[in-house]
């Protein structure tokens, strides 16, 4: 059988017929394996096979190979999971450079630049408690600055944003300015992940500004991002706003009137 290393362990099963066999059988799974190849190559699920391959399994050159039927699961889980959190981190780091890239966000910030914090990747803001551990407090998606003009972009990233998206994006911005505030006051007690954020953070009074980006907004969802006060930014290869957005629609109809027009 598979030992808890990946590698295989011998095991020893007492079986006293046919009944025994069956119940057995009920949670595993057993095979002939080729010593050579080390391949699977028949099943047993009845007890007259089972003893006509035991039988013969030394002269055949096999050997014979249990397994539970969840031995895969773990592994197939862990590798959905990991594969969830690459999907976003990847949106995080993309949406959040598109952030940067975005000319109309930069205008409705107050900046002729902004760099990207953590290489756009998200970041994690603590409180250090009276036995030194770490207390996390917020995750943000991902954030931008410009230190010169004491800017800072904090954004949420999401494929379909949403009204809850909306809701939290608001708290992140309130949580955010009182983890400034506090930290300022007192350093110590306050962390980041990664830590260097946190020096880059500290001794500026930050102006603070909120954006949510993805890939698909319902035209609802933009109605009450502006609502409140929320910069839209889309994410298809390069980043544009809601304010570019709505002129290229207000473009694209003037096109189509036209065509209307001439077509009479």
């Amino acid at each position: 059988m598979k030992a808890g290393n990946g590698t295989e362990e011998a095991c020893r099963v007492t079986i006293g017929g046919h009944d025994d066999f069956v119940a057995w059988l009920k949670t595993r799974h057993l095979f002939v394996k080729d010593k050579t190849t080390g391949r699977r190559e028949l099943e047993l699920v009845t007890y007259p096979d089972f003893i006509k391959a035991y039988k013969t399994l030394e002269v055949n050159g096999k050997y014979l190979w249990m397994e539970h039927p969840y031995d895969g699961l773990a592994k197939i889980v862990h590798n959905l999971e990991s594969n969830v959190r690459n999907q976003a981190s990847a949106l995080e780091a993309r949406t959040t450079r598109a952030v940067v890239t975005d000319e109309a966000v930069r205008a409705e910030v107050g900046t002729a630049m902004l760099t990207p914090v953590c290489d756009g990747h998200s970041v994690k803001f603590f409180m250090v408690t009276k036995n030194g551990k770490l207390r996390e407090l917020i995750e943000v998606d991902g954030m931008a600055m410009n230190r010169r003009d004491r800017v800072l972009v904090v954004n949420e990233a999401k494929l379909s944003p949403s009204d809850k998206d909306i809701d939290e994006i608001k708290a992140k911005e309130s949580m955010v300015r009182c983890w400034l505030m506090d930290a300022a006051k007192d350093p110590d007690r306050y962390a980041t992940q990664p830590a260097c954020v946190k020096d880059q953070l500290l001794g500026i009074e930050w102006k603070v500004h909120i954006v949510l980006s993805g890939d698909n907004f319902a035209a609802e969802i933009e109605e009450e991002c502006d609502n409140n006060g929320i910069f839209v930014v889309r994410h298809n290869g390069l980043g544009y706003s809601k304010g570019l957005s709505l002129r290229n629609r207000e473009m694209e109809t003037e096109t189509l009137i036209l065509a209307s027009i001439s077509q009479r």
